[in-house]
This record gives structure tokens, C-alpha cells and sequence, in this order.
């Protein structure tokens, strides 16, 4: 039942983001990690449930099951520096906004998109300790353009849904043919990011680039098999 609600199996995935920029800290500190993963799947719990509520129209009584899981936040953030309090801040202000009206960030072309990926790259900087790590801003950079791709490429696989419930997405806006050059030009973009971290990563996305550069090319095309990175 709550796996359902709070659509658990949708962003366990996206706690990866947390692994990753946490071992960029030295030293480790577990109870640091454990603090900074089980507030990461609170907040993910409460975006995708909240999301759920407007997109579905949901009676206003389950609004409530959607707000529950932000109630240990504030007690877990005590064992956290400043900064990443921010970027947990910040999270929160853009899964609240992106769905609640009349605000609606996801009905907003590009803004909307920028939001979307924004927000969870803040995952990253939340599993990272001390911001001083040169490797930080290539790999943020690189991500942050992966979660831009990834979004558009979401949004693509919804074109006719979000067309229908009047959700003016930048898929929606663009078209799919000026999509498509969007993604292959972050893709790009992540490329170059990572080329600055690490050649290993760099080459595997340059075979990515390539791969989904020639899906793109294809006249009819199943996009929800391309969206393994997005479920929002």
C-alpha cells in the first residue's frame, strides 16, 4: 500500500545520486550517510506522492499522506552542516511548486524542464560533505545535463497525456523534432563535463550519445523504453 502511494519503486534509483556524492567526501562518516539517504527518500516520497495528488486529482483527504513523510525531516537535518540543509531546502521548494497550483512549474515550458532536472541534482550536493572538491562542479555540470536528457525524454514518452490534461511541457512546446537536438546537444554537453573526471565515464557516454543519437533518428519510436532514469 505505501509502496503504491508513495510510489517507492519510481526513485529508489535516484538515492544512487546520494552514494555518488558522498564518496567524494573525506573522511566517511556513516551516520552522516544514513542521516542524508533516509532524508533523501522522505523528500522523494513526499515529491512523487505530492505530484501524484494534483496530476490524479485525489480527494483532498489524501493530501495528508503526502505531507507525513516531511514530519522527521526537521529532526534529522540537526545532524547536517548548513549547506546541505540549503540544498535540502531547496529540493522541497521545487517538488512543492512543480505540481502545486497555481504555480504549477511542470506546465511552464523550459522553466518547468530546468526545474525538474534542478531539483534532483540536488541529491548529488546533498550526499556531499565539503564543496571545496575540484571533481564536483564537471560531474555536477555533467549530471545535471544527464537529468535535463532525461526529463525531456520523459516528457516526450507523455506527449499525448500531458497534451490532454493541458500540461504544457517543453516537449509540448518545441515539438518532437527540436526535442530530439535538445537531448543530443546535452548529451554533448555531459560528454564534455565528464571528459574533465574521467575518460572511463566520458567514453561510455559517448557510446550512449551515439546509441540514443540513432534511436532519435527512427521514425517510430517507443520512448518509455528510453526513460529508465525518469519516472517523475
Amino acid at each position: 500500500m505505501l509502496i503504491k502511494i508513495y510510489r517507492i519503486k519510481d526513485w529508489t534509483h535516484f538515492l544512487g545520486l546520494i552514494l555518488l556524492g558522498y564518496f567524494l567526501n573525506k573522511p566517511f562518516l556513516f551516520p552522516h550517510l544514513l542521516s542524508k539517504i533516509i532524508i533523501s527518500g522522505l523528500l522523494l516520497a513526499f515529491a512523487f506522492s505530492w505530484n501524484e495528488f494534483f496530476d490524479r486529482k485525489l480527494p483532498k483527504r489524501k493530501i495528508l499522506l503526502s505531507i507525513i513523510p516531511l514530519f522527521p525531516i526537521p529532526f534529522l537535518m540537526n545532524f547536517l552542516n548548513p549547506k546541505t540543509k540549503i540544498f535540502i531546502l531547496l529540493f522541497f521548494l521545487i517538488a512543492l511548486l512543480y505540481s502545486l497550483p497555481p504555480v504549477r512549474l511542470k506546465s511552464h515550458p523550459f522553466i518547468g524542464t530546468f526545474c525538474n532536472a534542478f531539483g534532483f541534482s540536488m541529491l548529488f550536493l546533498i550526499g556531499i560533505n565539503n564543496l571545496e572538491n575540484k571533481l564536483i562542479l564537471p560531474i555536477y555540470s555533467g549530471l545535471l545535463c544527464l537529468l535535463f536528457v532525461a526529463q525531456l525524454i520523459h516528457e516526450l514518452a507523455h506527449l499525448s497525456q500531458d497534451k490532454s490534461e493541458k500540461i504544457l511541457t517543453t516537449a509540448l512546446f518545441l515539438g518532437e523534432k527540436k526535442i530530439k537536438i535538445l537531448i543530443i546537444s546535452f548529451l554533448i554537453l555531459a560528454f564534455i563535463s565528464f571528459c574533465k573526471f574521467s575518460f572511463i565515464i566520458a567514453g561510455f557516454l559517448f557510446l550512449l550519445t551515439f546509441h540514443i543519437a540513432i534511436l532519435l533518428t527512427k521514425k517510430e519510436i517507443n520512448y518509455s523504453s528510453l526513460r529508465t532514469l525518469h519516472c517523475y
